[in-house]
């Protein structure tokens, strides 16, 4: 007897048959012998003489209904589990035609229907436990309809004889009308196969939007059910002339129906084949392990191009990504998964319970937690040996990050500088030009106009001086017009051709200045040996990418400056024939 505790109070109720959820093979085992041993007094009559029909019925009842009892008792496919294992019994009482006599024929043709109806609903059901969409749930309430209501027409309008049962039959026939029985049978087997090619149809329209692994584990079964559900649709039209007619019309839909639970019974072999060698495949596909070879790892292996690994950082006390930059999570709070955008989102901890790694993955992963969880422990090695390696990255990004932060306090204070100077000194230099300018044209003798020009002439080089050492500071054109605009400036003053390609880029003002500093010393020492030079700046793989195209080719020496700034940022500098290009991690 088992005992189990309820909620908040001390009410407990007992038990004396065992969880079907901690017992589901002995469960499955129990319902498959039932639907055998039903299915077996429901067609006795025709049993004893149709060996082989017996046997392959037997087993599709079988079989439904111990597939029907393992998906009830697994996580998400409850409702597909509950609907075979309905299915399976509905079948087993369609057998009660081989009577031909009271109303075993009536609750056989129900039975029938009722069996398409749950299997149907129950497959849209499949693997999560719910529809998906309107079309299903429209399906699963015109199916029904149809299905059910299409039978309940049928009875109401034709004789029992019709389908090849006796005329004393019990059958609640209310027509008897010649017409009437046509136009209802017609109408009913047209619409029972719009229904069967509607539900394929329904399950076109899933398959489309199943990817990764719910594609491999899901699709062989929809496919195979809407494949079913068309042929039995067109094996029961029609008149039926005879009780063995008709019972071979249940023994083929049968039959194929068999087929269902079969493909879901491979469908989780598959997946338990899946778990067990998913610690091959990603011992293979993480040697040399490597922050980034073991992220595309267990995309590969668990089919899920947006999954994410965030290694942990004990010295920091924060999560990374395989470059070494800080993930900032959102907190934990009672939103659900709305928190995260709706992802699924795994700790992994070291054998000794030691924070390790987040695994970040698409959330209709967690149907397949199994496999999930298989994966991050054979893969757990790895992420080991991957942490120490973005441990040290994560150094190198702090470093970077703090260079990174330099640069843009320096760039704050140069532009203030250049402001400061602009709207100060410059200003004041403009004013006493104009003035001794002024006063020059007011003066009568020669020596003093002379004088006042001298000075005015000082003046106006001073301002000048002054602009350029400003410039020097920060480009004013930089901050307010660009990078584009600032290195044409500068390709002026160098007298140099220059071509921009400037994509629309405006990265921190630092790595713009940056940038600016590293293509400004490159075009100085080219305006000494080129005569023209293109030079284009965009970003790409998250880099900010500036190259210079000259008519000659670059000296390896006096490149030691642009690749130390490069460097001091994170990036690379690379001189390949007349090309170099200098690419700068974004922020």
């Amino acid at each position: 007897m088992v005992t189990e505790f309820g909620g908040a109070g001390e009410r407990q109720r007992a038990r004396w048959y065992p969880a079907p959820d901690r017992y589901p093979r002995q469960w499955a085992a129990l319902a498959a012998i039932v639907a055998a041993l039903a299915a077996a007094a429901a067609g006795w009559p025709h049993w004893h003489v149709h060996t082989l029909a017996a046997t392959i019925t037997l087993l599709e009842c079988a079989t439904t209904a111990a597939a029907g009892v393992l998906l009830a008792t697994g996580r998400g496919t409850r409702p597909t589990g509950l609907c075979l294992l309905v299915a399976s019994f509905c079948w087993a009482l369609t057998w009660l035609a081989a009577w031909n006599a009271g109303p075993g024929p009536l609750i056989a043709v129900f039975a029938q229907s009722l069996f398409f109806t749950t299997g149907a609903i129950g497959i849209l059901y499949y693997p999560d436990g719910r529809l998906h969409g309107r079309p299903e749930r429209w399906w699963a309430t015109g199916g029904a309809i149809t299905l059910i209501g299409g039978q309940a027409l049928l009875c109401l309008a034709t004789p029992p004889t019709l389908y090849g049962f006796a005329g004393d039959v019990f059958w609640p026939r209310l027509w008897h009308s010649g017409r009437s029985e046509t136009i209802v049978l017609i109408a009913v087997t047209v619409v029972s196969v719009g229904a069967a090619a509607s539900f394929a149809g329904v399950i076109w329209w899933r398959q489309r939007r199943l990817h990764g692994v719910e594609r491999a584990l899901t699709l062989p079964v929809l496919a195979l059910v809407a494949f079913v559900g068309l042929l039995s649709a067109f094996v029961q039209t029609g008149a039926i002339t005879g009780l063995d007619r008709q019972l071979d019309t249940y023994l083929l839909q049968g039959t194929l129906a068999l087929s269902v639970p079969l493909a879901l019974l491979a469908v989780g072999l598959r997946r338990r084949w899946a778990e067990v060698a998913v610690a091959d495949q990603l011992l293979q596909l993480t040697r040399p392990p490597s922050a980034v070879r073991v992220r595309d790892a267990f995309r590969t292996v668990l089919r899920d191009p947006t999954l994410d690994v965030w290694f942990w950082v004990p010295r920091q006390g924060q999560h990374v990504d395989h470059t070494g930059r800080v993930v900032t999570l959102p907190a934990a709070d009672d939103s659900g998964p709305a928190a995260d955008n709706g992802r699924w989102r795994l700790p992994v901890v070291t054998e000794h319970g030691a924070p390790l790694a987040i695994v970040d993955t698409d959330p209709a992963l967690r149907r397949h937690e199994g496999l999930v969880t298989s994966a991050l422990l054979a893969g757990r090695r790895a992420l080991e040996n991957a942490q120490l390696q973005t441990e040290v990255q994560a150094r190198i990004e702090q470093v970077r990050a703090a260079q990174m932060r330099l640069l843009q306090a320096e760039a704050s204070e140069r532009q203030r500088m250049e402001r400061d100077l602009h709207d100060g000194a410059q200003q004041r230099l403009v004013a006493l030009a104009m003035r001794l300018a002024a006063v020059e044209g007011t003066v009568v003798e020669p020596e003093a106009r002379r004088a006042l020009r001298e000075a005015r002439d000082a003046a106006t080089q001073a301002l000048g001086e002054l602009r350029a050492f400003a410039r020097g500071i920060h480009p004013g054109q930089l901050t307010e017009e660009g990078l584009s605009a600032a290195l044409e400036s500068l390709a002026e003053r160098l007298d140099l051709a220059v071509e921009l390609r400037v994509d629309d880029v405006r990265p921190s003002p630092g790595l713009e200045r940056a940038l600016y500093l590293t293509l400004a010393e490159a075009l100085t020492n080219a305006a000494t040996r080129a005569s023209r030079v293109v030079v284009r700046v965009h970003q790409a793989d998250g880099r900010l990418v500036g190259e210079i195209a000259a008519d000659v080719g670059w000296h390896e020496g006096g490149l030691d400056g642009i690749r130390d700034r490069a460097r001091a940022l994170g990036g690379e500098v690379e001189a390949a024939g007349t090309t170099l290009r200098v690419r700068l991690p974004l922020d």
